[in-house]
């Protein structure tokens, strides 16, 4: 089934969201006592909401091939190699050393290189959160 470009929209505004909240739902809640003392033990981050937050959006962008960018990136992955690195070089040289590395590693898998680059992007923000 192919998605028109309104309901793709739509499709990523609700995992957006749907991801947003369970987000929200594992920020650190903080309980007072009868005499609104905190203690350190009252603090909590909850993991579970924060997972399934991340699971939710890896899932989608790990498993799509939609957007501008794969395309490019394809590309680009199609051409460049090790011998060839130099002519790339004026074009984001050290994502060029990060995707050959990766290709070199899935064995030449451009889909599965390009899905490994969204995975470390999409930890990367996660870890900043």
């Amino acid at each position: 089934m192919e998605l028109t470009s309104n309901s793709t929209i739509v499709l990523y505004l609700i995992i957006f969201l749907v991801a947003t909240i369970f987000a929200s739902m594992s920020q650190k809640k903080v309980r007072v006592d009868n005499n609104y003392n905190i203690t350190d033990s009252t603090v909590c981050f909850r993991k579970t909401p924060f997972l399934l937050s991340f699971l939710i959006l890896w899932f989608f962008i790990f498993f799509s091939n939609s957007g501008p960018d794969y395309e490019n990136y394809s590309v680009i992955i199609s051409r460049l190699s090790w011998g060839n690195y130099t002519a790339f070089y004026d074009l984001e040289p050290v994502f060029n050393v990060v995707l050959l590395a990766i290709n070199g590693i899935v064995k030449g898998n451009i889909a599965l290189t390009i899905a490994i680059v969204k995975t470390i992007t999409l930890i990367i923000v996660y870890f900043s959160i």
